[in-house]
């Protein structure tokens, strides 16, 4: 299980097969944000942003926060499809 918000999201994604670009487009975000999450620099993450990864990683906030819950990053829905 990985430790922290940053690499939860970083396994999930690599797994999604999605560059922090991608994920960002998904997410109508920048790829700074991801690349800030992923790497630890942002060490609060707002309910906002971790629905927005959840959302476009097919993730549970549960499993986000704490590494509890369901993951299904092979599943992660198609951009048009997230709603953040």
């Amino acid at each position: 299980m990985s430790a922290t918000i940053g690499e939860r999201v970083r396994d999930a994604r690599v797994s999604a097969g999605l560059t922090q670009a991608q994920l960002a487009e998904r997410m109508g975000k920048k790829q700074q944000d991801v690349s800030l999450v992923e790497s630890g620099a942002a060490k609060l993450v707002g309910l906002e942003l971790a629905r927005a990864f959840a959302l476009a990683l097919n993730l549970s906030l549960d499993y986000l926060a704490n590494g509890d819950g369901i993951t299904h990053p092979d599943a992660a829905p198609e951009p048009e499809q997230v709603q953040a």
